[in-house]
């Protein structure tokens, strides 16, 4: 669909096409489109490339446009590849769509997609925002961001809402710290943040790195406070004891 060269002459068009994406303007986005293809830009096979031109625009920042091409991929059942969720959601958490990254995020997680760390920074720094004491940049700044903020939630009862606390756990279990995730659950706990998606995180973390007794434990647990976990989860604790 595109050369993965940068082209003044894409970056222009990309910018229009944006812009009518941004602004729903439907008519602007077909006849952008339309000429993008006669330059030589797109490819008339919609079919094909489309990991290339998301990737693009998301690197250029035209997260409109690369949501466009996403959403169609996705309608249209094709299979992208696992660097393009990620380059789209570092775009759209570099630009500050906060609702839309989380949305990324937990297609990413339900997936079981696996992106690139700085993806997962980008996104943890969008949520990090929320909190723009000085302390921030010397977050930012330390090997692992995941354990910096947990420390910071725990010194001040930082209110994070749910989502944040997810991309915790996600970042601390990929990092093999169950002692901090565990420390991070209890901290939900307290605040009565647990729930379904919150055990499925923890119970799949735990199923990745072959704690399956623990996996399993947190399990029962779950059914316990009469919640029902998912089918990824039933699915993993079956895979990882067969």
């Amino acid at each position: 669909m595109l050369d993965r060269r940068v082209e003044a002459g894409f970056s222009t068009y990309s910018s229009i096409l944006d812009g009518a994406c941004r602004h729903r303007d439907v008519n602007v986005t077909e006849k952008t489109i339309g000429e993008m293809i006669e330059k030589g830009f797109l490819s008339p096979s919609s079919l094909l490339g489309y990991d290339s031109v998301i990737q693009k625009l998301s690197d250029l920042g035209k997260v409109h446009a690369a949501e466009m091409f996403f959403e169609k991929a996705l309608e249209n059942k094709v299979k992208l590849l696992n660097a393009t969720y990620g380059c789209l959601l570092r775009a759209m958490s570099k630009e500050g769509r906060v609702k839309e990254a989380i949305r990324m995020y937990r297609m990413i997680n339900e997936r079981s997609i696996v992106v690139n760390d700085s993806c997962y920074d980008a996104f943890l720094d969008l949520l990090c925002k929320e909190d723009p004491s000085e302390e921030k940049s010397q977050l930012i700044g330390q090997t692992s961001k995941a354990v910096a903020l947990h420390n910071k939630i725990l010194k001040l009862e930082a209110p994070l809402d749910e989502s944040a606390y997810y991309i915790l756990l996600e970042a601390l279990l990929r990092g093999r710290d169950i002692d901090e995730a565990f420390s991070v659950f209890d901290h939900m706990r307290r605040r009565d943040l647990v729930s379904t998606a919150s055990y499925s995180i923890l119970i799949g973390g735990l199923c990745r790195i072959k704690e399956l007794r623990k996996a399993m434990a947190y399990h029962d647990e779950m059914l316990e406070m009469g919640l029902k976990p998912d089918k990824a989860s039933y699915t993993r604790l079956i895979s990882g004891f067969s």
